[in-house]
C-alpha cells in the first residue's frame, strides 16, 4: 500500500483550510491515495476543549466530512498501541507519534 498519511492537523486543514497548506501539499492529497488514521479522531476527541483545540465538536465534524467510501481511514490494532512502548520518549503527545509510527508496523 502506497500513498500519504495525513496528520490530524492536515486533514482539518485540507477539509477547513486548504490555503494553510502548501500548494505541494494540496496537490498531493488532491492526486491521492491518501490515508488517515482513526488516531485523529481520537485526537482530535482529547483535545477539543484545550484552548487550542482544532475542532469544538470533533464527533460531528468527522462524521460529516469523512467518508469510509472515500478515504482509506486505518484502524487501530492491539500491536499498534504496543509498538509504542518501544517509541522514545521524545513527545509529550503520544498520539501524534502514535499517528506517525502506525505505518513503520505496515512492514
Amino acid at each position: 500500500m502506497t500513498g500519504y498519511l495525513l496528520d490530524t492537523h492536515s486533514l482539518v486543514w485540507a477539509i477547513d483550510a486548504p490555503h494553510v497548506l502548501s500548494e505541494q501539499a494540496r496537490q498531493v492529497i488532491g492526486e491521492g491515495p491518501v490515508f488517515l488514521s482513526v488516531a485523529s479522531l481520537w485526537e482530535l476527541i482529547i483535545k477539543r476543549k484545550r484552548a487550542y483545540a482544532l475542532l469544538s465538536d470533533p464527533v460531528a465534524w468527522w462524521n460529516r466530512h469523512v467518508s469510509i467510501d472515500v478515504m482509506t481511514v486505518l484502524p487501530i490494532a492491539g500491536a499498534h498501541i504496543a509498538y509504542l512502548d518501544k517509541l522514545p520518549e521524545i513527545h509529550r503527545d503520544r498520539s501524534t507519534v502514535f499517528s506517525c509510527a502506525k505505518p513503520r508496523l505496515r512492514n
